[in-house]
């Protein structure tokens, strides 16, 4: 039988196709059945566990003495907030007794004067306020107490009374002085030209306010002369002399030292507590931490100026060496992990609620062989200028123990044929 070329190319195409139909059932997925592939698929399903651990014992700390007061960006005053009171003290630079006029130092006569104090908040709540300006000794310095301030409020040594519009919640206000009001910021000779006072604040009920320390910027104090210089020229003789505080603090008869089995943050000078885990090594080496989450309860209330709310932060560290403790920073690496974001909490007079704290970047930081020291620093924002102090328990007193709630997630492991 002879065999054509039509009928060779049909063979071939029959071939064919035999051919690719053994390829597609020796290589065939079923769409409605789970896929089989052992040797480059994990086994089993994603496993999401929750723990809850609690510090080392005996490794969280209290520790006294950061920033004190008039360090920070606020200076405080207060009648009776919480039982509390505050008094401002402000040392202004020395001013002169001549003003530079043509590269010539000249004398002056004083026409008025000018004390600018920024507010940095109040309770919203309490309207009628008024701060109350008060002559202080020019010597005064970190030494003060508030008995010694307190002695100073008598009459002789009234400055002026600023009230506080109800409509402002932050900004500068001002004491101008004049005329024979002149005579209370007279600054004598044996003063070195150096002007000090202390600020308290009235107001139809207990209350406080935050003012801008030296290092406030536009919010900062500061003691303005404007002066008649003496020279002939009248286009000159309008004179500016501007002075701004060279020394600030403030005064409280706040409690100075939390109680020693207890963990604290804030006060003057602040205080900032390091509290110690143990992390389990089947977390420290072999999981995703999906989230992690520190947790405080409040010991009582917490003190505060109401709708001033001040912050938690908790960081972590980088070494572990106490009170020292370098603190990791927002973007850098920490460990193994970098921190994209802060971990804080707000604090509001007067709550009692647990605080809870989102510390996953912090956590995933102590993971790995080179992992961050598995501990949290904790302080309050901002420091060593707040009403707010918060204390929690510890595991030395034994009650209100922090806790570090962690939710992860088991690694698949790949299968082997």
């Amino acid at each position: 039988m002879i065999v054509g070329p039509t009928s060779v190319r049909a063979a071939r195409v029959v071939a064919a196709s035999a051919l690719l139909s053994l390829v597609a059932l020796a290589c065939q997925e079923d769409l409605t059945a789970p896929g089989s592939c052992p040797a480059l698929c994990p086994g089993g399903a994603p496993e999401v566990v929750d723990t809850v651990l609690t510090p080392v014992p005996g490794g969280d700390s209290t520790f006294i003495g950061y920033v004190e007061a008039g360090a920070g960006s606020a200076l405080l005053a207060a009648e009776q907030l919480g039982g509390v009171d505050a008094r401002a003290v402000l040392r202004f630079a020395s001013r002169g007794d001549s003003v530079l006029v043509r590269d010539t130092l000249r004398a002056f006569t004083v026409d008025s004067v000018l004390i600018t104090v920024g507010l940095l908040a109040r309770d919203s709540t309490v309207a009628g306020l008024s701060l109350v300006l008060y002559r202080l000794p020019s010597t005064v310095d970190s030494a003060v107490t508030l008995a010694d301030v307190n002695a100073a409020f008598i009459p002789a040594n009234l400055v002026g009374t600023i009230p506080i519009p109800d409509s402002i919640q932050t900004g500068s206000v001002q004491l101008p002085l004049a005329d024979t009001l002149l005579a209370r910021v007279a600054i004598p000779p044996g003063d070195s030209g150096i002007l000090a006072i202390a600020i308290g604040v009235q107001g139809p009920a207990q209350t406080g306010v935050r003012l801008g320390s030296q290092t406030g910027g536009s919010l900062a104090p500061a003691f303005t002369t404007f002066v008649t210089a003496d020279i002939a020229d009248t286009a000159l003789q309008a004179q500016r002399i501007a002075r701004v505080a060279s020394f600030n603090t403030f005064v409280t008869s706040a409690a100075g030292f939390p109680p020693p089995d207890l963990l604290s943050v804030g006060g003057a000078p602040s205080s900032r507590s390091l509290i110690r885990f143990a992390l389990p090594s089947r977390i420290k080496d072999s999981v995703q931490i999906l989230r992690a989450t520190l947790e405080f309860v409040p010991e009582s209330p917490l003190p505060g100026l109401p709708n001033d709310p001040a912050t938690l932060e908790v960081r972590g560290i980088l070494s572990d060496i106490g009170a020292k403790s370098p603190l990791c920073n927002l973007s850098n690496l920490c460990g193994g992990a970098i921190i994209t974001r802060r971990s804080q909490a707000e604090l509001a007079a007067g709550s009692t609620d647990t605080l809870r704290v989102e510390v996953p970047d912090i956590v995933r930081g102590w993971q790995g062989e080179d992992g961050a020291p598995e501990a949290f620093f904790v302080l309050l924002i901002p420091e060593g200028g707040s009403f707010t102090t918060a204390t929690f328990g510890s595991t030395r007193a034994g009650v209100n123990v922090p806790r570090l709630r962690i939710t992860y997630a088991r690694r698949l492991e790949f299968e082997v044929p």
